[in-house]
Parts: C-alpha cells; sequence; structure tokens
C-alpha cells in the first residue's frame, strides 16, 4: 500500500513540476500559449459584444445608449485591468502590450468620445446643434478608426506572431467578423 501511495505522490510530483504553468499578478493559471491567447481574446470578445448591445440600444435612443455606455466602461476597465494583471507568456509581452494598448483605447474612448457624441445627438433631437455640431457628429465614426485601426492592425500582428512562435492555429470567430 506504501508503494502505490508513494508512486502516486511521485507521478504527481512529477506532473507538476513538469507543467509549463503561468500565473499573472491578476491570479489567472495560464497552462500553455493558447489559454493566454483564449484568455485575452476572449475579453475582447467581450468587449465587442458590449459595443454590439451599446448600437443597439443606441437606435432606441440616446438614454438607452447612455446605460449600455456606463455597462461598457466598467467592463472595459475591468477587461483592462485584467489584461495588465497577466505576466508575459514565456518572455514574450508583445501580445498582452498590444491588448493594453487597444483596451485603453476602448476604455478612453468610450467615456470621452461616445460621451461627446451623446452631447451632440441630444443637440440634434432638441434642435440646437450647430453646423459644426453637424460636422462633428458626421466625422465621428472616421476619428475613432483613424485611432482604433493602428491598434487593431498592431493587435492582429501580435497575436499572428504569437500564434506562429508558439504552435497555435487561429479561427476567427463570429464576434471578430
Amino acid at each position: 500500500m506504501k508503494k502505490v501511495i508513494l508512486s502516486t505522490l511521485a507521478v504527481i510530483l512529477f506532473t507538476e513540476c513538469t507543467t509549463n504553468n503561468t500565473v499573472g499578478a491578476n491570479g489567472v493559471t495560464y497552462d500553455n500559449a493558447l489559454d493566454y491567447n483564449d484568455y485575452i481574446i476572449n475579453r475582447q470578445n467581450d468587449i465587442m459584444k458590449d459595443i454590439t448591445a451599446y448600437s443597439q440600444a443606441a437606435e432606441i435612443s440616446i438614454d438607452e445608449a447612455d446605460k449600455g455606455l456606463d455597462k461598457m466602461i466598467t467592463d472595459a476597465s475591468i477587461k483592462l485591468k485584467d489584461i495588465e494583471g497577466m505576466p508575459a507568456f514565456n518572455g514574450d509581452s508583445v501580445l498582452r502590450n498590444a491588448a493594453i494598448a487597444l483596451f485603453s483605447l476602448y476604455k478612453t474612448d468610450f467615456g470621452n468620445e461616445f460621451r461627446s457624441m451623446h452631447q451632440l445627438k441630444r443637440k440634434v433631437e432638441e434642435g440646437t446643434a450647430t453646423d459644426e455640431d453637424h460636422q462633428k457628429l458626421g466625422k465621428f465614426s472616421d476619428n475613432i478608426s483613424a485611432k482604433e485601426d493602428p491598434l487593431d492592425e498592431k493587435f492582429k500582428e501580435a497575436q499572428t506572431k504569437f500564434a506562429k512562435d508558439n504552435n497555435i492555429t487561429l479561427i476567427e470567430n463570429n464576434v471578430q467578423k
């Protein structure tokens, strides 16, 4: 009986020593590169779902959009903190850092740019918008894209490199389309 217990204990200890776990300041254990990648992507997908829900609410009213915006800001802050708590994976921090830059933009734009857009839309609804207000509103998407597109591209490049370096096959999911 002692031999069985000692053998089992030896197997458990050996397994523990050979597992390549990485634990972040956020308390999450990343068993492998796929777990690490998916942790980031799942948080990005959550933000994209918030944006979709926000867009649907905005079609109803600015007040509904404000409620969605409050949720987006809170969620983006939480997701950003999660990613900031991740360690580098085997010394590679490029993917994590690209995600931090992108998520920081989400948080900032949700809190600033989107709020400004809501104020402009309220002016339009009230009939008090100036020509300048209409121009700002018309350029809103372009301004957001001008900031987001380069960060999104860096994120995609970082993820592609991370996947290649760690032998991961990337599959586009429906949220990313």
